[in-house]
């Protein structure tokens, strides 16, 4: 179950009318974006897995979503970068212990391989171009052993709207 949640920042870039979309835009242009519009996208997400009982995957592209979302959902783990592999290792099987609620991560870190059928609530905080990361970042959970059906929620700000063809595409 795939749910697109498009946040309304308020954001016009520069040179740009209030009110209207970016079209198709470019990946280095995205990612200025995303980082200006962080701080609705972030909330929105943390509102929606705060309001729940259910465990949560929430994967990130920039440290920044990761740290804010970490500082706003008390029962997480932000399973990043700089940790030892062991660590990163440890912090996954807690999570699939239940000893978390919540994982924060990248899906370069956590996307690839893992096995999490524990969780079937899924937000990603923003798209990027990978299409590969796209389809593990939902596999993990959409797979083998699976009791629930898998939620997938897509936070995206309404200057992005027009990057969703990844949607269109898993469909087919």
């Amino acid at each position: 179950n795939i749910q697109q949640h498009t946040t309304h920042s308020g954001y016009t870039p520069e040179g740009m009318l209030p009110g209207f979309t970016l079209g198709a835009i470019s990946a280095i242009e995205a990612k200025k974006l995303r980082r200006k519009v962080l701080d609705q996208r972030v909330a929105d997400i943390a509102a929606m897995a705060n309001s729940s009982d259910k465990q949560w995957t929430i994967w990130t592209a920039l440290n920044e979503e990761a740290d804010q979302l970490h500082l706003l959902i008390p029962d997480s783990v932000n399973v990043e970068g700089k940790m030892t592999p062991d660590q990163k290792a440890d912090s996954i099987v807690a999570f699939q212990n239940k000893e978390y609620r919540v994982m924060i991560s990248k899906i370069s870190i956590a996307g690839f391989g893992v096995n999490l059928q524990n969780c079937s609530e899924v937000a990603m905080c923003g798209m990027d171009y990978s299409w590969e990361g796209y389809y593990q970042g939902i596999r993990r959970f959409w797979r083998f052993g699976q009791k629930n059906q898998v939620n997938l929620h897509i936070f995206i700000d309404e200057q992005e709207e027009a990057k969703d063809v990844a949607f269109d595409a898993l469909e087919e």
